[in-house]
């Protein structure tokens, strides 16, 4: 059976929750309880450091799953989940999530290369972000929301939790980038006006590999 006729079938009873921007879905910490299929919306993934520095993690759009990789690893969830703007999201509880994966190999085999492909963005990520100067950064953190979701408003704070640097940092960057004519900020909204200007700052090929 094709994956998404597996996604399907395991959230066939499921619940439908609609949230709204800045809402929970969970928390750092709590014992995972449930496993969320995203119809609508984007979700944000952030875990705080012991300084109470939020840090972005990664994004979930429509379609992706969340909440099964600490479920699959039996341990609390790692980071918070959070609604960037208002969210449709499917639910049902961790005992039927697992009972579809006992009962459908392909299901365990789609969750494991899901969590493969994770750990490669993960590693890759953490490579660039040691590596890159924080221009090119903002730059490819820019990249990566306009592609995800060109019409949400990112806030200078998101950008820079993404990317490990601080808001005074990535507004004095993103006006080094319009100041080059890369960008244009009009109140809130950035317009990246050259992609070719932004993705000559930094690896296109390492941009990639962190979507």
């Amino acid at each position: 059976m094709p994956i998404k006729g597996l996604l399907d079938q395991c959230f066939a009873e499921s619940e439908l929750k609609e949230f709204q921007r800045g809402d929970l879905i969970y928390r750092q910490g709590e014992h995972p309880h449930s496993l969320f299929l995203l119809e609508e919306g984007l979700v944000g993934l952030l875990r705080y450091s012991v300084k109470g520095q939020e840090h972005l993690l990664r994004l979930f759009q429509a379609g992706q799953v969340l909440g099964h990789r600490s479920i699959i690893a039996d341990e609390e969830y790692h980071a918070t989940a959070r609604c960037i703007e208002p969210c449709k999201l499917r639910v049902i509880p961790r005992q039927r999530f697992e009972g579809c994966i006992g009962q459908h190999p392909e299901a365990s085999q789609f969750m494991m290369r899901s969590l493969a492909r994770d750990l490669r963005r993960a590693e890759v990520r953490s490579i660039v972000v040691t590596d890159s100067e924080v221009l090119a950064r903002v730059a490819a953190t820019l990249l990566y929301f306009k592609g995800l979701n060109p019409e949400h408003h990112w806030t200078r704070t998101e950008i820079a939790n993404y990317c490990a640097s601080r808001t005074p940092t990535v507004i004095k960057a993103l006006g080094e980038l319009e100041k080059r004519g890369l960008i244009e900020q009009k109140g809130r909204e950035i317009n990246i006006l050259s992609q070719e200007g932004l993705c000559s700052l930094t690896d296109e090929s390492e941009i990639a590999s962190t979507l």
